[in-house]
C-alpha cells in the first residue's frame, strides 16, 4: 500500500459529490478512479475533479486503488461490497451495509478471514452535537438517565429524492434509509441493543408528490411507512423509536434523553447540524430554564458539515488501516445495526419480542486534537 490510501468511488449520485470534496481535505488520502454504471456521470465527475473515470471492473482491479467507496444504491451494496473485497479491496460502503443481517454477516466473515476492513456510514453520531452529548452524558450531567425517545417523522421521500419512486419497492422505507441514523447514533450513545419489539404500518397503498426536481409523481407503496419499536439497551436503557414517512405539516425529528435532573434535547440524527439543548429545574423556582450547550468539537468552516463528517469516518478508518487499532464507522457497529434493522421488521410483522444476538460497544468519542492530526 502506498503511504496515500488510493480511493476508488463506485456510484457517481449526489452522495458522490460530498465525498469528492472532503477526501482531499484529510491527510493520506486520495481519490484515483471513479465509475458508474451511467459512464457519462462517471465522466462529470472525473472532469471536474481530476480523477480517471473507469469501468466498474476496471476500478475493481485497478493497481493503484486501495479502498473502494461504494455508494450504489441500498439494494445494491451487497453485491457491489462482495466485490469490492473479492478484488482485494477494502470497502467502504454508504448506508445500510446490506439489507439482510445473513448478508452483512457473510460480508464480514469474508473481510475478516482475508484481513479487509469494512468502515459504513451513517457517520452523524461525530457531529459536534453527538459529541457534546455522549460528555454530558458521561459526567451525568442530566444525572441519572432514565429512557429516551428518538423520533424522525416527516412526509416521506418526495421531500428529499429526485427518483422516490425506488423508496417505496418492498424492503425499503423509512427503515431502511433513515433508520441506520437512528440506530447509530443510539449504539454511540447507550452501547448495544439487547431486544427490540414493534409495531409497522402503511396507511396508503398508492401515493402522490412532488420531487426534488419539481416533478409531479404518482408511486405504488410496497413497504410499511411508519414504525413505532420499543429498544432495550444491554445496559438497562430504554428507547422509544418512531420512523414515519407519514407526517404532515412540519416535520418531528430528534433525540430527548430524560434523566433524574434535567432533559437533553439533541437534533435530528438524519442531519448534520444543530445543538444541544439542556433542560434543568431550577431549585429555587421550580422552573425548566432551557440552555444551548457548547460545542466540545470543533470543524472547518470552509467545508460544509455533511462533506466534512463523511470525510472524517473515512479518515479515521485509513488512519487504523495504516496504523493500527480501531475506527468509529467499522463493519462491528454496520453489523450491529443491520441485525437491529432487521429485528424491527420482524418484530412488527411477527407481533413478538425479537432478541439481537450480536454485541457492539459504543464507538470512542473523538476529539478536535484528533481531527486536527487527521487533516491534510
Amino acid at each position: 500500500m502506498d503511504q496515500a490510501l488510493g480511493i476508488g468511488i463506485i456510484g457517481c449520485g449526489k452522495v458522490a459529490a460530498s465525498y469528492f470534496n472532503a477526501i482531499p481535505r484529510f491527510k493520506g488520502l486520495e481519490i484515483r478512479a471513479c465509475a458508474d454504471l451511467n459512464r457519462g456521470m462517471a465522466e462529470r465527475f472525473g472532469q471536474d475533479h481530476g480523477v480517471r473515470a473507469t469501468t466498474v471492473s476496471d476500478l475493481l482491479h485497478a493497481g493503484d486503488v486501495d479502498l473502494v467507496v461504494n455508494l450504489t444504491s441500498a439494494d445494491a451494496h451487497y453485491a457491489v461490497g462482495w466485490e469490492v473485497l473479492r478484488s482485494r479491496k477494502h470497502l467502504f460502503s454508504e448506508k445500510p451495509l446490506t439489507l439482510t443481517f445473513a448478508q452483512a454477516e457473510a460480508l464480514q466473515k469474508f473481510a475478516v478471514e482475508n484481513r479487509r476492513g469494512i468502515g459504513v456510514a451513517p457517520n452523524t453520531f461525530l457531529t459536534p452535537a453527538y459529541q457534546t452529548a455522549r460528555l454530558m452524558l458521561q459526567l451525568e450531567q442530566i444525572g441519572q438517565v432514565n429512557f429516551a425517545t428518538c423520533h424522525v417523522m416527516n412526509r416521506g421521500a418526495e421531500l428529499r429524492h429526485h427518483n422516490p419512486q425506488a423508496h417505496y419497492l418492498a424492503g425499503q422505507g423509512p427503515l431502511t434509509h433513515q433508520g441506520p441514523y437512528c440506530i447509530s447514533t443510539l449504539v454511540a450513545l447507550f452501547g448495544s441493543v439487547e431486544t427490540v419489539c414493534a409495531v409497522a404500518s402503511s396507511p396508503q397503498s398508492r401515493r402522490r408528490g412532488v420531487t426534488t426536481d419539481g416533478a409531479l409523481v404518482e408511486m405504488d407503496v410496497d413497504c410499511d411507512t411508519t414504525f413505532q419499536a420499543l429498544l432495550s439497551f444491554r445496559n438497562g436503557m430504554q428507547v422509544s423509536l418512531v420512523l414515519s414517512w407519514d407526517v404532515w405539516g412540519p416535520a418531528e425529528s430528534g433525540i430527548r434523553v430524560f434523566g433524574t435532573h434535567g432533559t437533553l434535547e439533541l437534533p435530528d440524527p438524519t442531519t448534520y447540524e444543530g445543538e444541544v439543548v439542556l433542560n434543568r429545574v431550577d431549585e429555587g423556582t421550580g422552573l425548566v430554564s432551557p440552555t444551548v450547550v457548547p460545542s466540545t468539537l470543533a470543524a472547518p468552516t470552509d467545508l460544509r458539515a455533511e462533506d466534512f463528517y463523511r470525510g472524517l469516518a473515512l479518515a479515521d478508518m485509513a488512519r487504523a488501516l495504516r496504523e493500527g487499532g480501531s475506527y468509529r464507522c467499522s463493519d462491528y457497529l454496520a453489523v450491529h445495526v443491520v441485525e437491529v434493522l432487521e429485528g424491527i421488521e420482524h418484530a412488527a410483522r411477527e407481533g413478538r419480542r425479537v432478541v439481537i444476538g450480536t454485541d457492539c460497544c459504543a464507538p470512542d468519542p473523538i476529539v478536535s486534537a484528533e481531527i486536527d492530526r487527521l487533516l491534510a
